[in-house]
This record gives C-alpha cells, sequence and structure tokens, in this order.
C-alpha cells in the first residue's frame, strides 16, 4: 500500500514539475513580446513626429526642425539617440538610435527614417514623401 502512494505523489510532482515550466516559458515569452510591443509603440510615435517635421520643413537642410534637444549632425543625417526607457539622451548613454536622411527635389520632400538598436540591428525603416513646391511657386 505505502509503494501505490510513494508513485501516485511521484507523479503528481512530475505533472506539477511540467506544468511550472510550461507556465515560466508562456511568461518568458509573453514579457519578451511586451517589450517588442513597447518599442514598435515608440518606434510609430517617433516615425510620426518624424514625418511631422518633415511636412513642415521649407526644403533648407540646415532648417530641418529638431525633435528633440540632443541632436547629432552626421553626412546630411540626423541622429538622435535614446536610453532604454526611450528617452533622450547623450551618444554616451544610447541603447536605441533613429537615423533621419532628409533630401528635396523639385517636386517632392523625402526622408529616410531608421531605428536601430546599440548592437546595429535595425528595428524599423521607412521612407516617408511629401508633395513640395517653393513658396515663390505658390500663387
Amino acid at each position: 500500500k505505502t509503494s501505490l502512494f510513494l508513485m501516485e505523489m511521484i507523479f503528481s510532482i512530475l505533472f506539477l514539475a511540467l506544468s511550472c515550466t510550461a507556465c515560466i516559458q508562456v511568461f518568458a515569452a509573453a514579457g519578451k513580446e511586451r517589450q517588442k510591443a513597447r518599442e514598435y509603440n515608440h518606434i510609430q510615435e517617433l516615425t510620426i513626429c518624424a514625418g511631422e517635421a518633415l511636412e513642415c520643413w521649407n526644403g533648407n537642410t540646415d532648417s530641418f526642425p529638431s525633435l528633440f534637444p540632443e541632436k547629432k549632425l552626421k553626412d546630411n543625417q540626423i541622429v538622435y539617440f535614446f536610453d532604454r526607457k526611450w528617452n533622450s539622451c547623450q551618444e554616451k548613454d544610447k541603447y536605441y538610435i533613429l537615423s533621419i536622411l532628409p533630401e528635396v527635389s523639385q517636386s517632392e520632400k523625402t526622408a529616410e527614417i531608421n531605428f536601430y538598436d546599440i548592437s546595429g540591428k535595425s528595428l524599423y525603416s521607412q521612407t516617408l514623401k511629401f508633395p513640395f513646391c517653393k513658396k515663390e511657386e505658390v500663387s
């Protein structure tokens, strides 16, 4: 009689251990997905801000509206740095990088927007285009 009770206990403990392992894996996956969703939410907000800045841009490369106070210009490319919590920061404290490459032609304004993490892995890339005409041409 005691060996049957012992076997039942072993199977119960085994079942609970397997259930706990599955639950831990599900919670870990949910945490990773939550982090990705948070990243994409911030990326979406910043892409909208960059699009609005491009829309009101007058075409002069020196006058592209600044989205944040910490801005770095590099080869006509505007670079912003963010920490882990998506706060604007200095280059030394960066975790995420936003680069904007604005260009203007006779008929449109474009901007190549790229987001990277600290390892250089591309998180998101988008090209925005808006029609453009100089103020002298508008009647």
